[in-house]
């Protein structure tokens, strides 16, 4: 595939990614007049955007594919379904049934701007890293070596710590309190699935035990 069909390709997908997406929040929601919800679909649609294009594209085609040397594949859908199910508890609470809609605007606002930047993080993170991929495994077939640029000379996996701040953000930036609940679940199972990987790589991929020497923190600065 050409570079500008490639990106053509990448754009058409984005289309119709964000507007299942738009079109399932505001089934949920049940209602057109939530301003926030609106933003935070915008950030979010834009946010996917920059993700398919800061992809790798030669990577991009190998996560359409069922690749046999997965590791915790069980743990990759468990994530997925926890990363939708608090904001589908969000758009839920605050538009149909308002089980803990009382979060207050300034809360709310702050939230969707620290949503904002955290999922940029993850955009950064791709950016400079073409083997990054939601899988645990090891791409020999494309040279995959240890990446110390951008993010990762701060932590080693940048791309769960925007996973796990954006999702307590995105629960309170949608107005909801019990959102919380899916999502510290959800961040339960990341720490999981961090805890996997580091010591994966450190027993696979040449070179990462001497990261870690380097680069101390897996996900927090300073914490862990």
């Amino acid at each position: 595939m050409k570079k500008g069909q490639s990106y053509l390709y990448r754009f058409i997908i984005w289309l119709c990614t964000v507007g299942i997406i738009t079109g399932l929040m505001l089934l949920l929601a049940g209602r057109w007049d939530l301003p926030l919800l609106w933003i935070y679909a915008a950030i979010f649609s834009f946010n996917v955007l920059a993700r398919i294009y800061a992809m790798d594209a030669d990577l991009a085609r190998e996560e359409r594919k069922r690749l046999p040397d997965r590791v915790d594949s069980r743990g990759s859908f468990a994530l997925g379904l926890l990363s939708a199910s608090h904001m589908v508890v969000a758009i839920l609470d605050r538009g149909r049934f308002h089980w803990s809609d009382t979060v207050p605007l300034w809360l709310q606002l702050t939230a969707l701007a620290g949503f904002a930047l955290s999922l940029n993080l993850d955009v950064w993170a791709r950016a400079v890293n073409n083997y990054f991929t939601v899988d645990v495994r090891l791409q020999r077939e494309r040279g995959h070596h240890v990446v110390m640029r951008g993010p990762y000379r701060y932590i080693r996996h940048p791309g769960y710590t925007s996973a796990l701040v954006s999702a307590f953000l995105s629960a309170l930036a949608l107005g909801s309190w019990v959102a919380l609940i899916p999502a510290a679940i959800y961040a339960l199972v990341l720490l999981r699935r961090t805890i996997l990987e580091d010591r994966f790589l450190r027993e696979n991929l040449e070179g990462y035990s001497s990261y870690t020497t380097q680069v101390r923190y897996r996900l927090l600065p300073g914490l862990w």
